[in-house]
């Protein structure tokens, strides 16, 4: 309504602006206002992650952009893109000669498009069915229905002022000492709030690893709404008693121009989930959760480059071919495939065959690790080793990661996470282990090796049943050597036969 007073039914708006509101410049939002009869009742929002958004590195993850100008990347500050239901076509010209693979990115915005108008179709459908004024009351009573339940579930919890700490790992040389984060969390059950300020922290950094206030504020939403009821609708009614308090220039806030957000949806993110998520557990035990791994491997890297097979076509793609552990709950154990934080394991994972027929690529290894996640009476979700490399096209690689000094924290006597790591190995026998940002180029023969995180775990690993461990040792997530000395538990036999056997007696007088 700002920027366009005049919106009316066929047009469409494309906005990917970090500093009024959007999450990172790769994150195209398609907006479609949706009438009826006239008058203005929803807009749909489409947000799809680009795999070239114009930066000037092949990567939509720049985390060394000095500033917007050195990443590079479009910005469209909610640019009308269709109108009458028809392309503007200067847009459309503008991405297709500055986005690397144009014909992807149209494709990928045909895609946001159709959805957006068929969400548009639908919303229309629905308002001519019940009439306007029943939609009208429905979306009232919904808002105040959400905002009773979370106001009930915050009513549940003890009334306490919590301060905690993550830190995002040095990203060197341009962060050489990270980014620590403070999280003040005030939960007023006689209020029925829940109040997570982010002011206190360090000024906007000359590199792309600040946060937009998008990812901020939905960072710390996210990860109260984890620690309330799991089936509480997230809303507007829902936001009625969760505040998120930022700042202007701070480096989890809101940005001032020029600084660069270009990792804002991960890394800095990532840290403030898990702190807020974690700092809940200090309410008690079956309150809070435990952290998910961080490490965003090079199974996650930006693949890009000239593909021999097809009359060396170019290409660009991020992968999702690694895993991530998600956290432990006080219930539960955490999911081996979360990704990162802010996925909450909704991101699907790659199929290998595909990969490797739209890219260039050999991936030779996609396997869960035993005793990589931490332990606990509730153990974390296991970390992935992801082994891929060139065919015979040369294949650059670029990846931003974390947790390689600054691995996920166990909660409540749980057990923290091992660290990740990248290490590639060349063909001619070299061998070098990674830091958290690169870019490099792999070569015919050469293979990178990616570990990523598990999730740590919740409360001490010996209060953990003894047939769970068992389990655990059958499916091979824990070793035999693990669930003895971390877990108590005497497991008899090899994993390798039948012979696999819990000792309850000698699994008793461990833990004693």
């Amino acid at each position: 309504k700002q920027l366009h007073p005049d919106f009316k039914e066929g047009d469409a708006f494309i906005d990917n602006d970090p500093y009024v509101g959007n999450s990172h410049a790769a994150d195209h939002g398609t907006l479609v206002p949706v009438f009826y009869e006239g008058e203005h009742f929803f807009t749909v929002t489409v947000k799809s992650h680009q795999a070239d958004a114009g930066d000037s590195i092949p990567t939509t993850y720049m985390a060394n952009a000095r500033d917007v100008y050195h990443e590079g990347a479009l910005i469209f500050p909610c640019v009308k893109v269709q109108e009458n239901y028809e392309n503007v076509d200067d847009i459309i010209r503008m991405c297709m000669r500055r986005i690397r693979v144009p014909e992807q990115w149209y494709g990928d915005y045909l895609s946001a498009i159709g959805a957006a108008r068929v969400g548009e179709r639908g919303l229309k459908e629905f308002v001519a069915k019940y009439g306007k004024r029943t939609v009208r009351r429905f979306f009232k009573e919904w808002m105040d229905y959400t905002s009773r339940r979370v106001e009930a579930s915050i009513k549940r919890m003890p009334k306490k002022k919590i301060t905690a700490y993550g830190k995002h790992d040095p990203v060197r040389p341009f962060l050489p000492d990270g980014v620590p984060v403070k999280v003040e969390i005030d939960v007023d059950p006689d209020a029925g709030t829940i109040t997570v300020d982010l002011r206190d922290n360090i000024d906007n950094v000359p590199c792309g690893m600040n946060l937009t206030e998008a990812t901020a504020t939905s960072g710390a939403a996210q990860a109260v709404f984890c620690c309330l009821d799991p089936d509480i609708q997230h809303n507007a009614g829902s936001f009625r008693h969760v505040k998120v308090l930022v700042r202007k220039g701070c480096v989890v806030g809101i940005p001032e121009f020029p600084y660069s957000s270009s990792v804002a949806t991960t890394g800095v993110s990532d840290v403030v989930i898990n702190t807020v998520e974690a700092a809940f557990a200090e309410l008690g035990d079956g309150f809070g959760l435990a952290m998910s791994g961080i490490h965003n491997s090079c199974g996650a890297g930006v693949v890009s480059g000239k593909d021999y097979r097809k009359d060396d076509a170019p290409f660009i793609n991020q992968l999702f071919i690694m895993g991530g552990g998600g956290p432990a709950t006080p219930t539960h154990d955490g999911m081996n495939y979360v990704l990162i934080p802010p996925g909450l394991g909704l991101l699907y994972r790659d199929s290998v065959e595909v990969d490797e027929q739209r890219m260039p690529i050999l991936i030779e290894t996609m396997r869960l690790i035993p005793d990589s996640a931490g332990a606990g009476r509730q153990r974390g979700g296991a970390a992935t080793e992801v082994i891929y490399g060139a065919r015979e096209s040369t294949v650059t690689l670029v990846n931003i990661c974390n947790g390689i000094e600054n691995p996920a924290q166990g909660v409540r006597g749980g057990g923290d996470t091992t660290p990740g790591s990248n290490t590639i190995f060349r063909a001619n026998g070299d061998e070098e282990i990674l830091g958290n940002f690169f870019m490099i180029e792999l070569e015919a023969g050469d293979k990178i090796r990616g570990i990523d995180q598990g999730g740590s775990g919740y409360g001490p690993p010996h209060d953990r049943d003894p047939q769970r461990v068992f389990e655990d040792v059958r499916e091979r997530y824990v070793t035999l050597e693990a669930a003895r000395d971390v877990y108590g538990v005497v497991v008899t036999g090899s994993t390798d036969d039948e012979t696999l056997a819990l000792d309850e007696q000698a699994s008793s007088r461990l833990r004693a």
